[in-house]
Formats: C-alpha cells, sequence, structure tokens
C-alpha cells in the first residue's frame, strides 16, 4: 500500500510503504 503523507519541511512529499 502506497499513501502520500504530509508535505517536508522542505515541500517534498512524504511516500509511507506498508507490507501488509
Amino acid at each position: 500500500i502506497l499513501k502520500v503523507g504530509p508535505r517536508r519541511g522542505d515541500g517534498a512529499p512524504v511516500v509511507v510503504i506498508e507490507l501488509v
């Protein structure tokens, strides 16, 4: 499952990878 989380301070999107 790929989720895009809140952006970091530098403006780059944070991608969270969940293995379920």
